[in-house]
């Protein structure tokens, strides 16, 4: 199993997974990677994890042991609302 990240912190993509129990080796590319079908053509294994920003850029060559790992981002309560005064206190 192999993970790949193109985002702007792919260690915390990777303890995510590990965290879920995952074994696997890992290859990092630049944030907003132009993914192409040639950064996949040494990536030899079984199962290859992305994250769904990833796999919006590969799906034009996308393979079925291509898996993507949902993420939800949530906004704590109390912050949340903090944003929402500064928001609301602000004049334009």
């Amino acid at each position: 199993m192999k993970a790949i990240a193109g985002i702007g912190n792919p260690a915390r993509f990777y303890e995510h997974l590990r965290h879920l129990g995952l074994n696997f080796s890992s290859t990092s590319f630049e944030d907003h990677h132009a993914f192409t079908a040639a950064d996949f053509a040494q990536l030899e294994c079984d199962v290859l994890l992305m994250t769904e920003k990833d796999a919006v850029k590969c799906k034009p060559f996308a393979q079925a042991h291509h898996w993507v790992l949902p993420i939800e981002a949530k906004i704590d309560g109390d912050l949340m609302q903090l944003v929402l005064k500064k928001l609301q206190n602000r004049t334009y």
